[in-house]
């Protein structure tokens, strides 16, 4: 590699500096579903609906916060502000425990079912 770093890493092994701003090594990308205009409460619904749906165990620990978990997956949803002019919340969703392939797929999942 004549860059005088050394070898490459693999994607696995990079730091997360070298993920897109606010993607982190545990966060799932959100897109616009992951962002509302709808006030807390409404979105906090909505959440518990679409866990509902699809049938994840959860429970609210706080009025932002749902610990979620299903098939050893863990993971948890959080309603926070966004850093925009307008008063709008994203959806975080952060892996606690679990292999990573299905907590991805089952976070898509909940976000998918999510109406925000």
């Amino acid at each position: 590699t004549g860059n005088g770093r050394g070898p490459a890493l693999p994607s696995s092994a990079r730091g997360a500096s070298e993920d897109p701003p606010g993607v982190g090594r545990r966060a799932v990308p959100l897109g616009a579903r992951g962002t509302s205009l709808r006030a807390p409460d409404q979105i906090m619904h909505e959440m518990h609906r679409a866990l509902k749906n699809l049938r994840v165990g959860f429970k609210q620990a706080s009025p932002s916060l749902v610990k979620c978990e299903r098939k050893g997956v863990r993971f948890d949803l959080q309603i926070c502000p966004a850093e925009t002019a307008e008063p709008t919340y994203t959806v975080k969703v952060q892996r606690v425990a679990g292999e990573h392939g299905a907590y991805r797929e089952l976070s898509s999942l909940v976000l998918s079912e999510m109406q925000l």
